[in-house]
């Protein structure tokens, strides 16, 4: 029986493709940036991994972007097991912008719009809901899935009225 599972290559690729260069912009939420990579996150990469010790955010390359996605996201969620590389893909970009926790609650709740037997809507990918992921029919999933984050970034825009100028960026997002 051969399995299939998502590959982290193509899911980095859109991360990639959706994320900026550098960036320090006071009204961006997660400050400075580059290629997604926040300066908190990037401060954890240099606590774990040497290379990026005594260098600035400003100076990250492309690969040094993707090693960070891989160690620190990639390789501690249960993406791989995704069967649909689009499902992972989707879910994968709205975690490196949303975070994980509010991208697994787009997920759950898309599987519960979807799906006759629901799942508990706590922010945890787990076993049972990578088995649902698995399940369900993959087109109608990626476009619950779209309209969830949808849902989440107006919610985030209504928190953060001052992210109002960037709602058209987000929704584009969550319809890529």
């Amino acid at each position: 029986m051969i399995i299939d599972m998502s590959s982290f290559e193509p899911a980095v690729e859109v991360v990639l493709s959706e994320e900026g260069l550098y960036s320090k912009s006071p009204s961006d939420p997660g400050g400075e940036t580059k290629y997604g990579i926040t300066l908190k996150t990037y401060l954890r990469a240099q606590e774990l991994f040497p290379q990026f010790r005594n260098t600035a955010l400003k100076d990250l390359t492309v690969d040094g972007a993707t090693f960070i996605y891989q160690k620190m996201f990639w390789d501690i969620y249960p993406y791989s097991e995704i069967d649909n590389q689009m499902i992972a893909n989707k879910l994968f970009s709205l975690a490196i912008n949303m975070g994980e926790h509010e991208a697994t609650i787009c997920l759950q709740r898309a599987l519960n719009s979807i799906n006759h037997i629901k799942i508990q809507v706590d922010g945890e990918i787990g076993s049972l809901t990578i088995s649902a992921v698995n399940a369900s029919d993959s087109t109608a999933l990626l476009n619950a899935l779209r309209y969830e984050a949808e849902l989440a970034y107006k919610a985030i825009v209504i928190a953060k009225p001052e992210l109002q100028k960037d709602l058209h960026g987000l929704l584009n997002r969550a319809d890529a």
